[in-house]
C-alpha cells in the first residue's frame, strides 16, 4: 500500500490524535472544509474502510503514524460536522 500524502498524514494527525473536527482542521491548515471531506474519504478508500469517518481516522493514526494496532470503542463519540 503506498503511504499517505504528506497532506493526509497531517489529517489523520489532527482528527486522529488531537480529536479536531473537520472544520478545525480546514482552520487550521487554510483549506476548504470540503477539501478536508475529500482527504478523509480518500483515506478512507485506501484502507478500504467502511467504519464511520472519525473512528476510521483514529484507527489509521494508530496504525500508521504511531505504528501500533489499536482497537477503537464502538461507542466513540462522533462530530456532527463532517
Amino acid at each position: 500500500m503506498t503511504p499517505l500524502s504528506p497532506r493526509q498524514r497531517e489529517i489523520v494527525i489532527l482528527v486522529g490524535r488531537d480529536d479536531m473536527s473537520w472544520k478545525a482542521v480546514a482552520r487550521e491548515l487554510g483549506v476548504h472544509l470540503s477539501t478536508v471531506r475529500n482527504h478523509v474519504e480518500a483515506v478512507r478508500t485506501r484502507y478500504r474502510t467502511t467504519r464511520e469517518p472519525r473512528t476510521a481516522m483514529v484507527e489509521i493514526y494508530w496504525r500508521e503514524v504511531m505504528g501500533v494496532s489499536a482497537q477503537v470503542p464502538a461507542d466513540h463519540a462522533e462530530k456532527a460536522d463532517y
